[in-house]
């Protein structure tokens, strides 16, 4: 029993360390209920938004291209932003889910108001969504793209950021 906790605590430690830097939560994002307010914080950075929930299985899917979508958001200098559109779901779970499938950039977990104000913004009403959803978000927090390719799809997906961003 000694050597097990000897080797789990090294191991737990370094992963900590290696993924703290690039994991990181939106300033008091339970409180945020304006996609005004949500922008605000990131304002000045260019933002590629994912929008999820943890029981969307095609949105888990996507995460496995999230590494090398993230290097390449910063080879742009484009931030990534996850927001998790279920309210419901516990904290310590939608964080547990961050934390397994590595996500680095910058997260939100979406209360009830943050919610409709993204779905009204994107879909024109509050309420009803279709998720996995792509945006890229300017400097100022206007849409540049409501409906960009997912990260399958690799180069596909930086080209058009790229051509959005040179417009």
């Amino acid at each position: 029993m000694k050597y097990f906790f000897a080797t789990i605590i090294p191991v737990l430690f370094i992963s900590i360390v290696a993924h703290g830097q690039d994991i990181k939560f939106l300033n008091k994002y339970d409180s945020i209920t304006t996609t005004s307010q949500l922008f605000t914080q990131l304002k000045g950075k260019t933002i590629f938004l994912d929008l999820w929930a943890p029981w969307c299985e095609p949105c888990k899917d996507e995460f496995k291209y999230s590494d090398t979508l993230y290097q390449e958001l910063k080879k742009r200098n484009v931030v990534m932003l996850y927001v998790s559109l279920n309210s419901r779901v516990v904290p310590s779970e939608w964080k547990a889910d961050i934390d397994h499938y590595k996500l680095k950039g910058w997260h939100v977990l979406a209360n009830k108001e943050l919610e409709n104000s993204l779905t009204t913004l994107i879909w024109g009403h509050p309420g009803g969504f279709s998720i996995p959803r792509y945006l890229l978000i300017d400097r100022e927090g206007k849409i540049l793209l409501n409906d960009a390719l997912p990260p399958d799809h690799g180069q596909q997906l930086y080209e058009q950021i790229d051509k959005v961003l040179q417009q």
